[in-house]
């Protein structure tokens, strides 16, 4: 597992959605995982990620509960986490 699937949100496929909205929400995804990276690397700052979260139509308030549940989820499993070394580096923040 890589740490830095617990800072992406949840991919919404339902089965009533035809393919275009698939590949929207794919897109989504995409979108918000290149924001993230950002932000990780300093690029943009937490408001900037909040305010594209917002725009891509994603809760924050429900989106860092969802982060702290897969945080505890990976503590409490004890995954096995690839890049440790940029994680701790994110913690120092």
């Amino acid at each position: 597992m890589l740490w830095q699937e617990a800072f992406l949100p949840d991919l919404l496929i339902l089965p009533e959605m035809n393919p275009a909205d698939v590949d929207a929400e794919i897109q989504r995804q995409f979108s918000y995982q290149r924001a993230m990276n950002r932000f990780l690397k300093e690029e943009i700052n937490f408001d900037e990620l909040v305010d594209f979260a917002i725009q891509l139509g994603i809760d924050p308030d429900d989106y860092l509960l969802a982060i702290e549940e897969a945080v505890d989820t990976i503590v409490d499993s004890n995954a096995q986490i690839e890049n440790l070394d940029s994680a701790i580096e994110l913690i120092r923040y």
